[in-house]
């Protein structure tokens, strides 16, 4: 959590870098990180929209083109924002890098809560053809572009949202299993008569998936003052982080249970707190 070079000199440390001069000292201090990561070591660095492209290039400098892990968008403001900007800014950023390609993050673990129900009881939809732009064409996988049949009388393919044919993510014996089993939800436009094929995803069903860059409930700008004033009873650091934020990202590190972490700027304490 370095000086955002804000142009404040309120702080323990200078905070009113002119630009080449902050980039040296994140630069010399990156650096030295650098070296002291494992090959699995990660490094996370607030910052917000002032510094944060400068920063970006200067970590892909430092840890290579093809080492970074983010931006993290933290949602660190609630409620209606300084008045005297033109634009309300709500959101601050978490860079990372990570020092290998051996380095990584946890993948998520999540219970789906179902929206909607039939006989068998409650249920997500999940699109069943293959989305994303990529291998999702039907030349990617051929085998994958057959017909379904639906309760609408007509048989329906897989098709692109240009028009072109696309392809299922699933094989046809496997779609044959989920119309058998009820799986499969089928969803016809009301204008357009379009009619998407979707499974479901039965409710308490286990998903694995990788993490998300929002950070919007892990607490805020708003909720760092509240706990520092529990332990000073004053607002002792204008510019501390929620101790859930930096939880998180400790927790987003693979193997963070055997991890060594170190905070180059320890402000109030949070990253040892957490």
């Amino acid at each position: 959590d370095p000086p955002y070079n804000t142009g404040s000199d309120e702080f323990l440390y200078r905070d009113n870098y002119q630009h080449s001069s902050w980039l040296a000292m994140m630069d010399n201090r990156l650096r030295k990180a650098r070296v002291l990561l494992l090959s699995e070591g990660l490094v996370f660095v607030h910052i917000d929209e002032r510094e944060q492209a400068r920063l970006d290039e200067l970590m892909r400098g430092i840890f290579g083109p093809d080492k970074s892990l983010g931006p993290f968008i933290w949602l660190a403001r609630v409620g209606k924002a300084v008045t005297e900007r033109v634009l309300q800014v709500k959101h601050e950023y978490v860079m990372c890098a990570r020092a290998s390609d051996s380095a990584g993050l946890e993948l998520v673990e999540k219970k789906v809560m179902g929206r909607h129900e039939d006989e068998r009881g409650r249920y997500n939809r999940e699109p069943l053809r293959q989305w994303g732009g990529q291998g999702d064409r039907r030349e990617d996988r051929p085998t994958l572009y057959f017909p379904i049949p639906t309760p609408f009388g007509i048989d329906v393919y897989p098709k692109r949202p240009d028009g072109s044919d696309g392809r299922w993510r699933a094989s046809r014996e496997e779609v044959e299993k989920m119309l058998k089993a009820g799986d499969l939800d089928f969803v016809q436009d009301e204008n357009t008569g379009e009619i998407k094929v979707y499974r479901k995803v039965r409710e308490g069903t286990v998903t694995i998936s990788a993490p998300s860059n929002i950070l919007d409930d892990c607490g805020t700008s708003a909720t760092a003052t509240t706990e520092i004033k529990s332990l000073f009873l004053d607002k002792a650091f204008d510019t501390a982080k929620p101790v859930d934020m930096a939880q998180r990202l400790i927790s987003l590190a693979k193997g963070n249970t055997d991890a060594v972490v170190l905070d180059y700027f320890a402000g109030s304490g949070t990253t040892g707190h957490a």
